[in-house]
């Protein structure tokens, strides 16, 4: 069990990494998009039917390797663990919830286990998105290197997550930090 929990989890990883990437991406356009139109991007990664419309080749992927997977496992999945005991959930905050209650984009469900069972665990979390700015190189191209700054990094809305933190006693609030891979910051560009 404990290798078919390792590899699920590798599968669940390489899965994320691939959204991640395609989302990087975009920011090497010659017009960036801007962080609303990121998130909206992120969001429809996670949902269902618009995922496996629009990243069929992705979606395809990670189906039949967990296919893949539980066939070498035998039928289905280790006794008290399923694939289906794990599940990421999304829910968009939009403008006017984020800017008069919750100062966050994106709220994150990430649940693992049998519901009421002791192994079930629930996390979530409070994300607000920030793209990180490129510069423009000589010919006008984007580019981003080691002094781009995020962009609305706003002290009064980071006041306002702590605050909630503290009231609510939870530990929740991040930031999701939309930044091209490491490979495309220019670290000699100053």
């Amino acid at each position: 069990m404990d290798e078919f929990v390792a590899r699920y989890l590798e599968l669940i990883a390489s899965f994320l990494l691939t959204i991640d990437a395609s989302i990087s991406r975009r920011l090497l356009r010659h017009v960036p998009p801007h962080e609303v139109t990121l998130t909206d991007e992120l969001l429809a990664r996670f949902d269902g039917p618009c995922r496996i419309r629009e990243t069929p080749k992705e979606e395809h992927r990670f189906q039949s390797e967990e296919r893949e997977l539980r066939a070498r496992f035998g039928r289905g999945s280790p006794k008290g663990f399923k694939a289906l005991d794990f599940s990421i959930e999304m829910f968009d905050h939009g403008r006017g919830f984020e800017g008069k209650v919750s100062n966050v984009d994106v709220g994150l469900l990430i649940e693992t286990g049998d519901r009421g069972s002791d192994g079930y665990l629930r996390s979530i979390y409070l994300l607000q998105a920030k793209r990180l700015q490129h510069n423009l190189d000589k010919d006008l191209n984007p580019t981003f290197r080691l002094d781009s700054k995020f962009n609305s990094l706003d002290v009064e809305q980071h006041m306002a997550m702590l605050y909630y933190e503290k009231l609510l006693e939870i530990d929740a609030f991040r930031y999701l930090y939309y930044m091209p891979g490491r490979e495309h910051i220019d670290c000699v560009g100053r």
